[in-house]
């Protein structure tokens, strides 16, 4: 179950940028100047079972941050042992994370720390990555593949209904439309936490 707490909502404000104002989410038209819409959520879940227990699979999306992106980071364990130091000299090895961004440029990121060449004991922190570009070329636009696929009768990446009605009840408890988000400037990283 994912809990108040393991989510956090925001709602941007006006900024001053470059040439000019960008708008705050209640100056836009149409909007209520009392609306609690949020415009940025951040989800915090784990996975209930001996694999993943302590894996948090942090989820974020929202409107006006510096890039429109989606992707979900997992940041897995650290060792509870652990014989080697960081070469920042910050100690425990830094948790590996692998990020999957699903939007704009679709790829996986691996950060790992691995024992630099050598007698020392000394970790470094790494990436390994995969674009699907990179490897295949430029990809058709998604709403492109959508439509195909809409209008080849292939329903392999549609949401059936059993999955949407399992999702509203995972999220319901968290909807709460009462509950004023939290501000952010507009082309910020979202609330601050």
């Amino acid at each position: 179950e994912i809990h108040q707490d393991d989510v956090v909502c925001g709602q941007y404000t006006g900024a001053s940028v470059e040439g000019g104002h960008v708008a705050g989410y209640l100056e836009e038209s149409g909007i209520p100047s009392d609306s609690f819409t949020p415009t940025f959520m951040q989800a915090v879940v784990e996975i209930d079972n001996w694999r993943w227990k302590g894996v948090p699979f942090v989820v974020r999306t929202g409107k006006r941050l510096p890039e429109r992106t989606t992707r979900i980071d997992v940041y897995f364990r650290k060792p509870p042992v652990t014989f080697f130091q960081h070469e920042d000299n910050s100690g425990n090895p830094h948790g590996n994370k692998l990020s999957i961004i699903l939007q704009p440029d679709e790829r996986f990121e691996l950060s790992l720390d691995v024992k630099r060449p050598g007698d020392g004991m000394k970790l470094v922190s790494t990436e390994l990555e995969f674009a699907y570009e990179d490897a295949f070329g430029e990809l058709d636009d998604a709403y492109e593949t959508l439509l195909s696929d809409v209008i080849e009768g292939n329903q392999t990446l549609f949401v059936h209904s059993d999955e949407v009605h399992e999702s509203w009840r995972i999220w319901a408890n968290v909807l709460d439309p009462t509950v004023k988000p939290l501000e952010y400037l507009a082309g910020s990283d979202g609330p601050v936490v």
